[in-house]
């Protein structure tokens, strides 16, 4: 996806066949670079084969793809890209004109595209040392279909860093255009997500739009997610569940949601109820901080070590939040989770840790400000009956998230 996202590689995804435009007609034409060597500035082959794949038409979503080279096998790579767009009349290795705001692995083609081919350019990142290995490129072997008249607005870009607006109203809320409704139909001038740049699911995901073609009235905003076993290859719309908000202009992520996409349609209303076209979004899958990784590893390889490793959580009541919780301390040691009382140190708990011998979620409930988790002891040699959910919180949404992952990692 976007700089400091995990390149889209084939190791790294599924195999999905390339879609064709006809018989036996490829949609992107492969370029393919050396696996052997350096260029002139000393960058190593780090991915071969770059292809776009997705049907190109407006409003449909294309992605890039490449294969790792023999000398990025076992790197951590990243990959930043740009999209461009090839006028109508150039021929095939042409100059091409930058697409603002199209810097990810996929890209949704815009109705300013119609009739012009595509271009995208990847160019790979070894995550721990930064180095830069040679740019990879592909094009589209036929122009795009469609007609212009389609959603006219620009694809959305996204929010890199938290800005204010310089416009006189308010941020991120809907603009209302003072125009009489027959001004036009109702559209998007432009939109835009803000959210984590590094795509960790920490920070809410919002939505900012511009709308036009008489007054505003009811436009209509949905959000779904990927469904479990479909993590960042969703295509049918049976591949996505819906969210509920309370707030449609934004959305706070979860630990659940790592390696999903999220899918964002707006469909602008004007106050006489016509209905414009529908503009569709899907962001790169959601990834968890490294600065939680770095904490999950570090007490992972403690107890791999044979070394003991510990934390505290207060044990909660869902129907009383407002109340005090019960402050236990979690310890790990010799293969045994023991939950004991934080002032007399008193072993209230205590479970073999063996595979599937528990269960540690997200607690979904929005009245525990995503501070909440669920933890579930599993039929086993400890508790053959397993044993009811409880609830604890944690100080923050951070050491919640360490305290699931390191309990999910040592029962696997």
């Amino acid at each position: 996806g976007e700089e400091g996202g995990k390149a889209s590689s084939e190791e790294d995804r599924p195999e999905t066949p390339s879609h064709t435009s006809g018989a036996g007609t490829p949609v992107s034409k492969k370029k393919k670079k050396k696996d052997e060597g350096v260029d002139a500035q000393g960058r190593r082959v780090l991915l071969t084969d770059c292809e776009i794949r997705g049907e190109i038409a407006i409003g449909e979503k294309v992605t890039a793809f490449a294969k790792r080279g023999a000398a990025a096998k076992k790197l951590p790579i990243a990959c930043t890209f740009q999209w461009f767009r090839i006028p109508a009349a150039s021929a095939r290795g042409a100059a091409a004109l930058k697409i603002a705001g199209a810097d990810k692995a996929s890209y949704t083609i815009a109705s300013q595209d119609a009739a012009h081919r595509l271009r995208v350019v990847g160019t790979p990142v070894v995550r721990e040392t930064g180095e830069e290995g040679q740019p990879v490129s592909a094009e589209t072997p036929k122009p795009v279909e469609g007609a212009a008249s389609q959603a006219d607005a620009p694809p959305p870009s996204t929010e890199k860093k938290k800005k204010k607006s310089s416009s006189s109203s308010q941020p991120g809320q809907p603009q209302e255009n003072t125009a009489e409704p027959d001004a036009g139909p109702p559209c998007l001038t432009d939109w835009k997500i803000e959210m984590n740049p590094r795509q960790e699911y920490t920070d809410p995901i919002r939505i900012h739009y511009q709308y036009s073609g008489g007054k505003e009235g009811a436009t209509t905003i949905e959000w779904f997610k990927e469904i479990d076993g479909k993590e960042g290859i969703g295509v049918a719309d049976d591949d996505f569940t819906p969210l509920t908000l309370a707030d449609p202009m934004t959305y706070q992520a979860t630990l659940a949601d790592v390696n999903k996409r999220v899918r964002i349609l707006i469909s602008p209303v004007r106050s006489d109820g016509v209905t414009g076209p529908t503009y569709q979004h899907v962001l790169e899958p959601l990834i968890i901080p490294h600065a939680v990784k770095d904490e999950v590893s570090t007490a992972l390889r403690a107890v791999q070590g044979k070394a003991s490793h510990q934390f505290y959580l207060g044990l909660v009541d869902l129907a009383g939040l407002d109340k005090v919780p019960l402050t236990k301390r979690f310890l790990i040691e010799g293969a045994t989770l023991k939950v004991k009382h934080a002032e007399t140190d008193k072993t209230e708990l205590k479970c073999k840790l063996e595979p599937g011998c528990l269960s540690a979620d997200v607690c979904l409930d929005p009245a525990t400000r995503n501070k909440v988790l669920l933890l579930s002891l599993l039929p086993s040699r400890s508790f053959p009956n397993g044993k009811a959910t409880m609830a604890f919180v944690a100080n923050t949404t951070s050491d919640r998230d360490v305290a699931i992952l390191t309990l999910r990692g040592v029962t696997n």
